[in-house]
């Protein structure tokens, strides 16, 4: 009786074994069809997992399939804002014949209230806004985070008294020296620094144009033929001077910068304009490509010295040096004796 008992249950387990083998056998043959045997859209949803806690990242996957004849359709699915929270959702491409169409499609929601809750089918809809295919709705329950149990912490150990350990001053204490001598060299040498750059006093503008004039001519640009090579030196040797004789940024500055301050300064209209032409002949040779010849880097030369003779005259003259002033006050008691 037993035996036969046994072999019942063997029979019956043997049975519902085969059961579900073919049930996932044809779920998974259902899944993997394409296209399907009927000729019908399809929608195929699965879910990750029945049960989660609040936070819990959920997946559900959809497969869906339609004729092409159908036209384009897409996959909608509308969980509930205050239960799920949809988070991500990502889809491929499914490799079917030409007359079909299909994608397999993730999507990744996030549990945020406890309870049990339905998970609302998805549906592949059609251009037209008709449901062309459906999923089915899965039963999820969410239960409450259990907080983690607290930890008890080690009791701290006893405190160590540095007298058993003398290194240790001794070591910090040299530590400390060496950041003292470190900081007094870094200063010294920063001040040895600060006297060497202040003991070399710049030289007048004009006298430091000309140096820089005649060491541009003594450099040979003109013997070489290298006469647009010559004439950018030759630019940024006036404007250096222009920079440093009326206290504007000239040497980076672009030609109508120059010409936006040029009227604060103490020249006059005329040496203005020829300072103007000046500068946009140097300019159409620097960016405009143009060649010059030596006659004109000449030219150009002798115009550069009269603008600045010119200018040393105007500076001087609206600048009167602070010494005349206190002879010519003695000088007019004694004509007044006279």
């Amino acid at each position: 009786m037993n035996r036969s008992r046994m072999k019942d249950n063997r029979a019956a387990r043997v049975l519902r074994l085969l059961v579900l083998l073919m049930g996932g056998g044809l779920f998974m043959s259902g899944c993997q069809e394409s296209p399907p045997a009927d000729g019908q859209p399809r929608c195929v949803t699965r879910q990750a997992a029945d049960s989660a806690g609040v936070g819990d990242v959920l997946i559900l996957e959809a497969e869906v399939r339609w004729p092409a004849s159908a036209g384009a359709a897409s996959l909608v699915w509308n969980p509930p804002a205050d239960t799920l929270l949809l988070i991500a959702r990502d889809s491929t491409l499914a490799g079917l014949p030409e007359d079909w169409q299909g994608a397999d499609y993730e999507l990744r929601f996030l549990a945020t209230r406890e309870g049990i809750w339905t998970i609302p089918p998805a549906l592949l809809i059609g251009a037209e806004g008709d449901t062309l295919a459906a999923g089915k709705p899965f039963q999820l329950a969410v239960g409450a985070r259990v907080p983690p149990e607290e930890t008890q912490l080690r009791p701290l150990a006893e405190m160590i008294s540095l007298k058993r350990f003398p290194y240790l001053i001794a070591a910090a204490a040299i530590a400390g020296l060496a950041v003292i001598l470190f900081a007094l060299w870094w200063w010294s040498r920063r001040k040895r620094a600060e006297e060497e750059t202040s003991e070399i006093p710049l030289p007048p503008p004009d006298e430091e144009f000309e140096d820089r004039l005649d060491e541009l001519l003594a450099a040979g640009y003109a013997q070489r033929g290298e006469m647009r090579l010559f004439t950018q030196e030759l630019s940024w040797v006036l404007r250096r001077y222009l920079g440093r004789r009326w206290e504007q940024p000239a040497v980076e500055a672009t030609r109508p910068e120059i010409l936006r301050w040029l009227p604060q300064t103490d020249l006059a209209v005329g040496d203005q304009q020829q300072l103007a032409g000046w500068l946009a002949r140097t300019d159409s040779i620097k960016f405009a490509g143009a060649r010059p010849v030596l006659t004109e880097t000449e030219e150009l030369t002798t115009q550069a010295r009269r603008i600045v003779e010119e200018s040393e005259s105007t500076y001087a003259a609206a600048h009167p040096p602070e010494e005349e002033e206190p002879r010519a006050a003695e000088a007019a008691p004694e004509e007044e004796r006279a």
